[in-house]
């Protein structure tokens, strides 16, 4: 399974990699991205000032979306994450409607304040990492990029029992699934 490890303040770049399964992307892609949005900023907005990442959730939707194809939901978290939001919303793109599963690409990409010192001061607080879903074991795993290995979560409910209980802490969630929608149409 691939796992990037935590560099800086480059979670955000560790997250979509981590949900792609593959290094696609790099601190440049990012700042490209990061200069698109902002172009004629001196102090760009979606990034830290310092050059070592931190990127905000502007930037990850649209790498996403539009370089990857993928759907982004941002769950509203006024929103309770229950087991029927997950399930509608990994499901909903598939051909039968009576399944559960999620689709091909599947998972949540999670930013939560962050523990450490350093981060809390340099970096706004804040966290990006990837919870993936392995349709073949029916479980999901987290991979966070300051882990030293990827942990396994459980099943749907035990993802939401930990999305609910990260909701607590002023968690933002980006559900993020493969599009079926023809790239000529969208």
């Amino acid at each position: 399974m691939y796992h990037e490890r935590q560099r800086w303040a480059f979670c955000g770049v560790h997250a979509v990699n981590n949900l792609l399964q593959k290094q696609a992307y790099d601190k440049d892609t990012f700042d490209a991205v990061c200069d698109d949005l902002a172009p004629s900023s001196i102090m760009n907005p979606h990034r830290s000032m310092w050059g070592i990442g931190n990127y905000d959730a502007n930037v990850l939707m649209v790498i996403l979306e539009q370089k990857q194809g993928l759907d982004v939901q941002w769950h509203d978290a006024r929103q309770e994450m229950t087991l029927a939001v997950l399930q509608e919303y990994f499901s909903s793109n598939t051909t039968t409607t009576t399944t559960s599963e999620p689709s091909a690409v599947a998972g949540i990409v999670v930013n939560l304040p962050s523990t450490s010192l350093w981060a809390r001061y340099v970096t706004k607080g804040r966290h990006w990492f990837t919870l993936l879903w392995q349709p073949q074991q029916a479980q999901w795993i987290n991979l966070d990029s300051n882990l030293k290995e990827p942990k396994v979560i459980g099943d749907m409910q035990a993802c939401v029992d930990l999305l609910q209980e990260w909701r607590q802490q002023s968690c933002h969630i980006l559900l993020v699934k493969t599009n079926n929608i023809p790239n000529e149409t969208r």
